[in-house]
């Protein structure tokens, strides 16, 4: 086991009476039934704390599930936006096109849905991170009560020591964000 310089450890004790302090009272109440002299805690506090844990969890989970619902949303938009773009490119190719007056327009378009491509590639980062956001901040209120009701479980991370690199899923997502995003400025 690898043990936690002293610093550290004392900077995250004081981060947990800080959390707890703020999570159960805003009168400061809480900071002596947490202290170092009484570690006991209110059986009405440790209920509070637990139903704190359960809904952490709670809307972790829903905040993942909306992650990935608004990703396919914006998923489905933007690759409607391609059909459109592609479609109206093949116009402009076609023979005979420049003679029928189709250009000015089909360019006019393809302007057009470049920006809304961009605009919705943009708003799309922006979700991703703020939910990114949003779900980290869940993660967290675990992380500061899950050592009460479960152990450390989402402090222990396993991998293989010949993994070089452990992929974010949700990076991944903005990856593909801002590979959208390129290729809309790209195509402008």
């Amino acid at each position: 086991e690898m043990e936690m310089p002293f610093y550290q450890k004392k900077q995250q004790e004081e981060h947990v009476k800080a959390y707890l302090k703020a999570l159960l009272s805003s009168d400061g109440a809480v900071e002596s039934r947490c202290s170092d002299d009484n570690k006991k805690m209110a059986v009405s506090d440790y209920s509070k704390l637990s139903e704190a844990f359960t809904r952490a969890h709670d809307i972790r989970k829903f905040e993942i599930e909306l992650f990935w619902k608004r990703a396919a949303h914006f998923w489905i938009f933007i690759s409607v936006l391609f059909a459109l773009f592609g479609t109206l490119l093949m116009t402009i190719m076609k023979e005979g096109a420049v003679e029928q007056g189709y250009v000015p327009y089909a360019l006019f378009f393809l302007l057009l849905l470049n920006g809304i491509g961009v605009l919705v590639s943009v708003i799309w980062i922006w979700v991703m991170k703020g939910s990114k956001h949003w779900q980290q901040n869940w993660e967290m209120h675990i992380d500061m009560l899950e050592s009460a009701f479960s152990g450390n479980l989402h402090k222990i991370w396993y991998y293989k020591s010949d993994e070089l690199r452990h992929f974010s899923v949700s990076g991944l997502s903005l990856a593909v964000g801002w590979t959208f995003l390129s290729g809309w400025v790209l195509a402008y």
